[in-house]
């Protein structure tokens, strides 16, 4: 929707325990801004060389086992892709997982001591990322992050982590969502400090312990 970002991705991972794979399947809704842009960088670049960028941004630098586009010709929906790869689980030891694989957020977008100036981003954001998974077979859960929500003044954006458990599934949602654009300096170490909580938060690992 013009006037702001709107990202979604959605995520299964399946363990196959015969193969000691974890099979990952996702698809990612892009949203109005990044649909545009993604439409502008095909103007120079064919999609083969897009799939190619794509493979090295991928959690773990996985080869993508295949990769689709929905909506590339029609300019009134948004992008829709598609990935599946897979990820060796390995014989011995533990599994340390993060669970926003390759989409979290990589550097803190402030990295300045201080600001004189307003900081203005492009648009209002909201950005939301959800995954559900299988436990390894052969592993039990051994720890994992708590869920938590952070405020930016106390209406002008937020930040919220949920992991939850059920039976022999994890489910992880993680949603970023800033109400303004525009921002006193007076806000800017508040902006960089919210953005540095969120980046180690989405750092945080689950554990797998390998079973006896």
């Amino acid at each position: 929707m013009p006037g702001s970002l709107l990202q979604k991705i959605f995520q299964f991972i399946h363990n196959n325990p015969v193969s000691k794979k974890l099979e990952l399947n996702w698809t990612g809704h892009l949203g109005y801004y990044e649909s545009c842009d993604f439409r502008s960088q095909l103007k120079n670049k064919s999609t083969e060389s897009i799939f190619k960028s794509l493979t090295e941004t991928l959690p773990f630098h996985k080869t993508l086992d295949s990769f689709s586009i929905d909506n590339l010709q029609n300019m009134d929906e948004p992008l829709v892709f598609h990935y599946t790869t897979t990820l060796e689980t390995g014989d011995n030891g533990n599994i340390y997982f993060n669970p926003m694989l390759n989409f979290g957020i990589k550097e803190n977008p402030f990295t300045s001591a201080e600001r004189n100036y307003p900081i203005e981003m492009p648009y209002k954001t909201i950005q939301r990322y959800q995954l559900k998974m299988e436990i390894p077979a052969g592993y039990a859960l051994e720890e994992m992050p708590k869920s938590e929500k952070i405020l930016l003044n106390e209406s002008e954006g937020y930040y919220e982590y949920r992991i939850e458990t059920s039976g022999n599934l994890i489910a992880v949602s993680s949603s970023l969502v800033m109400n303004q654009a525009i921002f006193d300096s007076e806000d800017y170490i508040k902006l960089k400090d919210f953005y540095s909580t969120i980046i180690k938060k989405q750092n945080e690992m689950v554990v797998f312990k390998k079973k006896n």
